[in-house]
């Protein structure tokens, strides 16, 4: 924050698109609100795509906030966790003793997937606060009157402004298409997820029903280690996009 603040390019910008309002003919206070604005929305986004420089302690995890209740981050990861709660459930259900232990092995991947997401779902859940704040709507119809009044701007010094402005503008509407982008990403990543774990715990499911002696231990071997392998597939592909969450910045 302090080393946005600092910016003077940030200043700059919100107090171009401020003097080119006024001298448009919007009244002053409303002016000024488009300044803090544009100032408001370049410090949020600078903050959310770049993070914080410093590394944070070993242990500590990043302040994200959690999914509203009905939102399509927190069904994935209720679905997540059902099926979690259906694999442990499972864990305890074979006689053979040997089954029992081979179905429990896959209690600490499944855990590691849980987190995955629900971690995924803060940052989901980040993005879109962070655009709804932006209010990108706003900025393309600032950014259509921009690019009417330059058209018909005869003056060079003002045109100049003008384009300087519209800049800014697009800036700021890369940088919300780039978290939109990410936003995305990590949505699609965490369906991926969710579907993969009810998959397994089907399998895990088929194997105890049908017990070992049905299945005979070969064969159900077969079928657990095929479904460690999609779980620790699963594990990395979250991986992979919580660490594309982290890395993503400003092109």
């Amino acid at each position: 924050m302090r080393d946005e603040l600092a910016d003077p390019w940030g200043w700059l910008v919100a107090f171009v698109a401020g003097g080119v309002a006024w001298a448009l003919g919007v009244p002053l206070l409303i002016a000024l609100g488009v300044a803090v604005l544009v100032f408001g929305t370049k410090v949020s986004l600078a903050m959310a795509l770049q993070g914080d420089s410093k590394a944070l302690p070993v242990g500590t995890t990043d302040a994200l906030p959690a999914p509203p209740r009905h939102s399509p981050a927190a069904a994935l990861v209720a679905r997540a966790e059902a099926a979690r709660a259906q694999m442990a459930g499972l864990a305890n259900r074979p006689g053979d003793p040997w089954l029992r232990s081979e179905v429990g092995q896959m209690d600490d991947g499944a855990d590691d997937v849980v987190a995955a997401m629900r971690d995924l779902a803060g940052r989901v859940t980040l993005a879109e606060q962070l655009l709804a704040a932006a209010n990108g709507n706003q900025l393309l119809a600032e950014r259509a009157a921009l690019v009417a009044q330059l058209e018909q701007t005869t003056d060079p010094s003002l045109a100049q402004e003008r384009r300087r402005v519209l800049a800014a503008v697009d800036d700021q509407l890369t940088g919300l298409n780039r978290l939109a982008g990410l936003r995305d990403q990590l949505v699609a990543r965490m369906q991926t997820a969710t579907i993969g774990m009810e998959t397994i715990a089907t399998r895990m499911g088929e194997i105890v029903t049908m017990g070992s002696l049905a299945l005979e231990h070969d064969r159900a071997t077969e079928v657990i280690n095929d479904a460690s392998g999609d779980l620790e597939a699963l594990r990395t592909g979250l991986a992979e996009a919580q660490e594309l969450a982290r890395d993503v910045g400003p092109a």
